[in-house]
């Protein structure tokens, strides 16, 4: 999950929490361009959390225009996007994420599933691949891989990639939830793969997507 800047964790953040990010901002005005950044980055992921998509895009849009040759901004904003189910503006701000970092992992990521999301699934595993050429050990990306490979009934694929996944990271439930429909559909013995017991079988979800550390955007890039 995302560990916010400010110290703040936003499992445990409440009704107050964009109060209390309004009175930092308030504080941080007169400060340092990168103190404000932080300040509207971490408001920004709080409103994403609490489903305000639009008020996360006003802010990140500020930390945009703030440094606009940092991809952190743009990244966040292209989440915000895909939150609105707007994945073709989601996907022109993960390219200008990319562009300003290439080997941002979590970016091709996500990207991958946007593509997917509207109907370019070949694109969705080129950007999947280029994630796990990456890192090799990024559990989403072949997450994301599997769901793509799975509406494609590339099931073996699909499979070896919700195992990958479960390998590196044995709590990704949709890739829990996936295999478990896989193994059930080729009449496979559930007990043989799975990692634990008492899953339940459910449509495809979103895999969760994550939204970048922060520490300083004068120094990151």
């Amino acid at each position: 999950m995302v560990r916010l800047a400010l110290a703040i964790s936003v499992a445990a953040l409440t009704g107050l929490a964009v109060l209390s990010l309004d009175a930092h901002l308030a504080r941080a005005w007169t400060d340092n361009p990168n103190e404000r950044a932080i300040a509207y980055t971490n408001r920004g992921l709080v409103n994403i959390e609490q489903g305000n998509y639009d008020s996360a895009l006003a802010d990140f849009e500020k930390v945009i225009k703030l440094f606009p040759k940092n991809p952190i901004g743009y990244f966040n904003r292209a989440v915000a996007y895909g939150k609105k189910d707007q994945y073709d503006r989601a996907i022109v701000d993960y390219d200008k994420a990319i562009r300003l970092n290439p080997k941002y992992v979590v970016a091709y990521n996500n990207r991958a599933w946007a593509y997917y999301k509207l109907g370019k699934a070949t694109k969705g595993v080129s950007d999947a691949n280029k994630a796990i050429a990456l890192d090799p050990k990024f559990a989403p990306a072949y997450d994301t891989r599997g769901q793509i490979y799975e509406a494609l009934e590339r099931k073996d694929k699909a499979i070896a990639d919700f195992r990958k996944a479960l390998e590196l990271d044995p709590s990704i439930e949709p890739s829990k939830e996936g295999l478990k429909r896989l193994v059930e559909a080729t009449n496979q013995e559930a007990e043989s793969v799975l990692p634990s017991a008492g899953l339940t079988s459910t449509a495809p979800g979103e895999p969760d997507r994550d939204l970048g550390d922060l520490d300083d955007f004068s120094t990151l890039y």
